[in-house]
């Protein structure tokens, strides 16, 4: 299963004047999916644009991503989420599964997302 969720990512950076850490955050609508049990365990790397190969499609696809106001909002670096399963027909492992960024992904995560 996926939806259009709301994801917050935290931005850290070095303030060149006063060398302090600064942190900010950002917020987009990303692609999130999920476990049979509703526990998001991968999102889109980058954010969402709508999108349609004509009018209608588009007009769909912006009111699915309007439905993530509705939602509460996702850390990025809290994707698994914690309580999420990889569905392989293997026990669920005791840890929480590493984020299913493909260029992090130890588990084949992601195949197995496209699999559900």
């Amino acid at each position: 299963m996926w939806n259009y969720r709301i994801v917050r990512k935290r931005e850290v950076h070095a303030d060149p004047k006063s060398k302090k850490e600064r942190t900010r955050f950002s917020y987009a609508i990303h692609e999130a999916y999920y476990d049979k049990n509703g526990k998001a365990g991968s999102i889109t790397q980058e954010s969402i644009n709508p999108f349609g190969e004509n009018i209608e499609e588009l007009r769909h696809s912006w009111i699915m991503m309007a439905e993530a106001f509705g939602q509460p909002i996702l850390d990025f670096d809290s994707i698994p989420e914690p309580g999420y399963s990889v569905l392989t027909g293997r026990r669920p492992r005791a840890y929480p599964a590493p984020p299913c960024r493909p260029e992090r992904c130890r588990y084949s995560c992601a195949e197995d997302l496209w699999k559900w």
